[in-house]
């Protein structure tokens, strides 16, 4: 499905003569919201997301909520690596859609902004227990307990 949709996003910007670069690069990026495609690419990343807070609601029952005592996977916080820098991208892509007057003025976009940099503070922790204190066990070291309520 990647080659198909890459075949017809070419196709879509090859029709765009006449536009500037940016008028260009708004309509790839509005074209690819539009395809089934991009409907797979959400349905997925609503599942990982999804996956990555009931792991952690689960994980943190088990312990009794003792945030502290929490483990951290490797896996776990590769794949929050992954999402954080996903959604950093959709927030970057709306950006150069709306434009930046746009994006700042609508509440809803700077939800977004808020949400992506929460997520990035997140992420920012997760690389540096996968950089900084990787264990052989498969898991990484113990975290404080202020960032893990964040995340």
């Amino acid at each position: 499905w990647r080659r198909v949709c890459c075949t017809q996003a070419a196709a879509g910007a090859q029709r765009l003569h006449g536009f500037s670069r940016g008028e260009q690069t708004r309509h790839v990026i509005l074209w690819w919201r539009l395809q089934r495609c991009y409907l797979m690419y959400c349905a997925l990343f609503a599942a990982l997301t999804l996956f990555l807070l009931v792991w952690n609601v689960v994980q943190v029952v088990d312990i009794s909520w003792r945030l502290s005592d929490r483990r951290h996977y490797i896996w776990e916080d590769a794949l929050e690596v992954v999402v954080a820098l996903l959604l950093s991208l959709e927030t970057c892509l709306t950006l150069q859609v709306l434009g930046a007057s746009i994006f700042f003025h609508n509440y809803w976009c700077l939800l977004d902004l808020a949400v992506t940099a929460l997520t990035l503070a997140s992420a920012g922790y997760s690389l540096s227990l996968l950089v900084l204190h990787p264990s052989d066990s498969g898991s990484c070291a113990r975290g404080s307990a202020a960032l893990l309520a964040l995340r």
